[in-house]
């Protein structure tokens, strides 16, 4: 059959709209994602026990002979996990910058005192003990940090010399050794004369230390 050439020109005008048509149509289809959730149709016969799957665009129907499907696009958080074992130590880190200096502690001062009353004799064979007490300096109570005596090869009523070569030193200790707050405030010493014939005579000393007045 042959037709005008008008008529060619008139059907041909017509496909050109068609296609326009379909053009458009496809830029304003919907996904097949909406709010999270996929959707998608499957085959309701099935090929092998294989099912075909394909994604459906939302708000649209499953053509004949699929079925509609969809499925959240992000699932349930799951559950925690058990814990790993502990990772090997790292390198040590570099050294840190040097702090500021803090604030000066408490100074002290230390002063030597003697027993009261000088000498103390000790008859031959017989044994001694004799304390020097810390005095308080200006209200502070003194502890002693060391202590000793000083020994006399004679009584002390006389003018011995220093030195008495049998007078041995049994103890010499912090007195009292407890009962704060007047833990140390003094140091004891025991001297034995071993002389059979000769009275000699000692005296005890105790390093006593203060707090700092300011």
């Amino acid at each position: 059959m042959h037709l005008p050439r008008r008529a060619l020109a008139i059907a041909g005008a017509s496909i050109s709209l068609l296609g326009v048509g379909t053009v458009a149509g496809a830029a304003i289809a919907t996904s097949p994602v909406s709010n999270g959730v996929i959707y998608g149709c499957y085959a309701v016969k099935a090929t092998n026990g294989s099912h075909t799957l394909v994604l459906q665009d939302s708000s649209t129907s499953c053509p004949h002979g699929y079925t509609s499907i969809k499925w959240n696009e992000k699932g349930p958080v799951g559950a925690t996990g058990a814990v790993g074992p502990q990772g090997p130590a790292g390198p040590q880190g570099s050294a840190g910058s040097t702090g500021a200096q803090g604030p000066p502690g408490p100074g002290y001062e230390i002063y030597p005192t003697y027993a009261p009353g000088g000498a103390q004799d000790v008859a031959p064979g017989q044994m001694v003990s004799v304390t020097a007490n810390c005095p308080a300096v200006s209200g502070k109570t003194g502890y002693a940090t060391g202590g000793g005596v000083v020994t006399y090869d004679g009584p002390s009523s006389g003018d011995p010399q220093l030195h008495a070569p049998d007078l041995r030193m049994i103890d010499s200790y912090p007195y009292p050794g407890s009962s704060a707050p007047n833990y140390n405030t003094g140091w004891t010493a025991t001297m034995t004369n071993e002389s059979s014939t000769q009275t000699e005579s000692f005296q005890t000393w105790a390093m006593c230390m203060y707090p700092q007045t300011s």
